[in-house]
């Protein structure tokens, strides 16, 4: 509810905006002109112009550009095993992580770990079949609800599918 001037009255007629580090979300932008001569010829209580350009809605979507994802003990591993899963997004402001495990012989992915703020995800592999089984993180902004969809979901970016051997 508050404007905020960022560029006083200059002779420059360009301003650069950084949006690094802001809230996703609607801003408002205005500009106004007057005439070094004037003291403005239109007064409010932000102060006085001669001429402006009427507030005008801007989008800021957050969005995360990649997820890296490491595992830990590398693979492979005896079943019984307990997995650490760490996810990385440097390009996210306040990512949301989603682990899946795809397992041997299966087409239907699992939601291991739903998305949370939590970087990382312990598989206990106790009790599972040998066998080659696929993993991915997807990642998205808090502020964001998905930039790629499927028939899964949606995410702004995952880390492939990549294999994971347990013996």
């Amino acid at each position: 509810t508050t404007w905020q001037i960022v560029q006083p009255y200059s002779t420059r007629a360009t301003y650069t905006w950084n949006t690094s580090g802001l809230a996703a979300g609607t801003y408002l932008y205005t500009v106004w002109a007057r005439d070094a001569a004037s003291a403005g010829t239109a007064c409010s209580y932000l102060g006085c112009n001669d001429a402006f350009f009427r507030g005008t809605a801007f989008d800021i979507d957050q969005t995360c550009t990649s997820v890296k994802d490491s595992v830990s003990p590398a693979s492979p591993q005896r079943a019984g095993s307990a997995l650490m899963f760490t996810a990385t997004s440097t390009a996210c402001t306040h990512p949301l992580y989603q682990f899946w495990i795809l397992p041997p012989g299966s087409t239907t992915w699992q939601i291991v770990q739903a998305y949370s703020a939590s970087s990382s995800f312990t598989w206990n592999t106790g009790g599972l079949p040998a066998g080659k089984y696929l993993y991915t993180v997807w990642v998205r902004d808090a502020a964001s609800t998905g930039t790629a969809c499927s028939y899964l979901g949606c995410n702004d970016a995952f880390f492939p599918g990549t294999v994971y051997t347990l013996s």
